[in-house]
């Protein structure tokens, strides 16, 4: 699963019970820090990409990689006008890369 999240998902402390479902129930593959440009002029929110694979709690493994990103531009400014920085898809292209490294299978 791939879901755009709230930045406060990832840090507010009333939102911690999300945070540990997704442990509990989850390998979490990446994590991405997109933007705030990247839904302007739509909204303003600051989010991140989350990518998750569904786990059953008993072969949930106790320790493994995560892939983490941060893109600094996403292909168009804060008006929503097309400016030629876009990291959103060189990251997908590492991703890809880290992907065959370490978890191959998801």
């Amino acid at each position: 699963m791939a879901i755009v999240l709230p930045d406060g998902i990832f840090g507010n402390e009333t939102e911690n019970y999300v945070r540990n479902w997704i442990l509990q129930n989850a390998e979490i593959i990446a994590i991405i820090d997109i933007p705030l440009e990247t839904f302007l002029p739509h909204t303003d929110t600051k989010t991140s990409i989350l990518i998750l694979q569904k786990v059953k709690k008993e072969k949930l493994p106790a320790n493994y990689p995560i892939f983490l990103s941060i893109a600094g531009y996403c292909g168009h400014d804060r008006q929503g006008k097309e400016i030629e920085k876009d990291d959103l898809s060189e990251i997908a292209s590492y991703f890809n890369k880290w992907k065959t490294r370490n978890k191959g299978n998801f």
